[in-house]
Formats: C-alpha cells, structure tokens, sequence
C-alpha cells in the first residue's frame, strides 16, 4: 500500500458548522437520522473518520452517499480508518489491483 498522505489544514471560520462522525460500519439507515438530526447544509463541514465499511449491510450504498453529497455541493471528507484499509489490502492482494 502506497505511503501517500495528503494533510489538510481546515480553517473552521470558513464553515457554518463543523460535525464530526466515524464507526457508521455499513449502517446506511444510521447515517441518514445522523444527516436528519442535524439537518445538514452547504456551508457545514462534515468529517468522517473512516470504518464507514464492515459489518453492517450498505457499505457501498454509504459509500454512494458521501459521493452524491459531495457532487450536491455539501462538504463531506472521509478518512480511512482500519476497515477501509484492510478492505483495500483485501481487494488488491486478491485481484491484484494497484
């Protein structure tokens, strides 16, 4: 796995609000009542801090939905955590991706 790591400074004064999520493990239904809850908007920062995968059943579907924010214009970064990693190391060592 490549040792490429990209670090970026977040000014907070450039968002409305700052939320902070990790460990949603697959569970999409969680997401969206976190995303409810706090009614989420354009000038809002969220951070995910990686294990959106595993053991629940709509990883990809989260997955789906960071993208489809992002392209909404809402600001949504994802870090990878452990399962992100080991569900890369996973696909590449058995399909031989790089």
């Amino acid at each position: 796995m490549s040792s490429n790591f990209k670090i970026e400074y977040i000014n907070e004064n450039n968002y409305n609000r700052i939320f902070v999520t990790s460990d949603i493990h697959g569970y999409y239904n969680l997401f969206e009542k976190l995303l409810n809850k706090i009614n989420l908007q354009k000038d809002d920062l969220l951070i995910i801090l990686g294990d959106s995968c595993d053991r629940g059943e709509n990883s990809i579907e989260l997955y789906l939905k960071y993208i489809e924010l992002q392209e909404q214009g809402y600001q949504v970064k994802h870090i990878w955590g452990n399962h992100e990693v080991l569900l890369f190391l996973l696909i590449t060592r058995t399909y031989g991706i790089r």
